[in-house]
């Protein structure tokens, strides 16, 4: 998913970029701009293409149809793809390759990938015997024995809450302004209590239904758990979440 997702990004982005810098370049005549600018996103252009040849487990050199763009683009997508479709590789080849090479070391002899995610700079990967984490260029590993617990939780009832505050209170403050006489002592109010309540509500969506991995190995010093947030990505992390407690059990 990861490498997917670049690859999408540094094609599309690239490509489009290149030619806005091209078609300034001509018609300016600063053909520099296009040299300095232009060349930078085509380079990127090409680095999103040989992540495609990548995904599809093809020769780097197909990358350099990405040249030809866009018809080089449909000659790629149309490269029969000979990579490896069992659920290890297609892991693998979606996460980033600090983590996709860190976990390969560490895999044991028999040991298999059967699951894999990414949520809020962190990603996870589960095997049949352990579970993995990348964050902040470092990889951690958890055996299931040694997890403790996997519970649901998040504020939520903060986050309704300093919702229902943030609306209340804008509306007051625009009543009072368009309609009444405001003075400063009312907007100083008003203007903290709208403080307020929006820190409670962004406080509260950003912690809004997640899970917390715990165990009794976590340094008691740091955080207890690791964190598995369900914003934007409710299914996928609950299917994840599933497979680790099948695991586990």
């Amino acid at each position: 998913m990861f490498m997917s997702g670049m690859r999408t990004g540094c094609v599309v982005v690239g490509y489009f970029l290149a030619v806005f810098w091209a078609v300034l370049g001509t018609l300016s005549g600063d053909y520099w701009a296009f040299l300095c600018n232009g060349l930078f996103w085509v380079g990127m252009m090409l680095y999103g293409c040989y992540l495609w040849t990548k995904l599809k487990n093809r020769h780097w050199a197909w990358m350099l149809f990405g040249l030809l763009a866009p018809i080089g683009f449909i000659v790629l997508a149309g490269l029969k793809d000979k990579s490896d479709k069992s659920v290890q590789s297609q892991v693998l080849n979606r996460i980033s390759i600090k983590f996709s090479k860190a976990v390969k070391a560490r895999l044991l002899l028999g040991e298999e990938v059967v699951a894999g995610i990414w949520v809020r700079r962190s990603e996870f990967v589960a095997t049949d015997k352990r579970l993995f984490r990348f964050s902040a260029g470092r990889c951690e590993e958890l055996e299931y024995a040694k997890i403790s617990e996997v519970s649901r939780k998040g504020p939520e009832l903060a986050a309704l809450i300093g919702l229902i505050f943030f609306v209340v209170i804008t509306l007051c403050a625009l009543v009072e302004m368009m309609f009444g006489n405001p003075d400063i002592p009312i907007m100083i109010i008003l203007g903290s209590l709208f403080s307020a309540s929006l820190g409670l509500c962004l406080w509260g969506i950003k912690s809004l239904s997640y899970y917390q991995i715990e165990s009794q190995t976590f340094d008691k010093t740091a955080l207890k758990g690791w964190r598995l947030p369900r914003l934007f990505a409710r299914a996928r992390v609950d299917e994840f979440v599933k497979t680790i407690e099948t695991l586990r059990h």
